[in-house]
C-alpha cells in the first residue's frame, strides 16, 4: 500500500496541499483511539491483539511490523494497568505472544 504525497498539481502549479498520512500515522490514529476507548475492556484488547496478529502475517515491511509491535506492547501495558482479572490477563498475554510471533516470523 502506498500513501499519497499530499501535494496536488494542475498545469505545473501546486493547487492543493493536504497533510500527508503515512502508515505510522494511520495506525496511531486507529489504534490509539480504540485502545483509549477500551480501557479495562479485556474483550476489546484481546480482539485488537488478534487483529494485529492477522495484519502482521500479511505485512512484508519490517518497518510496518515494528509499528504493529509498538501498538501490541502499548495494548499490553494498557491491560496491565486496567484489567484486573487474572484469567483475562492470561488471555491477553497469550494473544500478545501470538501477535509477537506473527510480527517476528520471517517473510518470504
Amino acid at each position: 500500500m502506498h500513501f499519497p504525497a499530499g501535494v496536488f498539481f494542475r498545469d505545473g502549479q501546486v493547487v492543493l496541499v493536504m497533510p500527508q498520512i503515512d502508515y505510522n500515522g494511520l495506525t496511531d490514529t486507529m489504534w490509539h483511539m480504540i485502545r483509549q476507548s477500551a480501557v479495562g475492556n479485556a474483550a476489546v484488547l484481546i480482539h485488537m491483539l488478534e487483529v494485529i496478529a492477522v495484519v502482521a502475517r500479511c505485512e512484508r515491511s519490517n518497518a510496518r511490523r515494528i509499528v504493529l509491535y509498538r501498538h501490541a506492547i502499548t495494548i499490553w501495558h494498557e491491560a496491565e494497568q486496567t484489567v484486573h482479572s487474572v484469567e483475562d490477563m492470561f488471555d491477553i498475554r497469550w494473544r500478545l505472544e501470538r501477535a509477537h510471533l506473527a510480527i517476528s516470523s520471517p517473510r518470504e
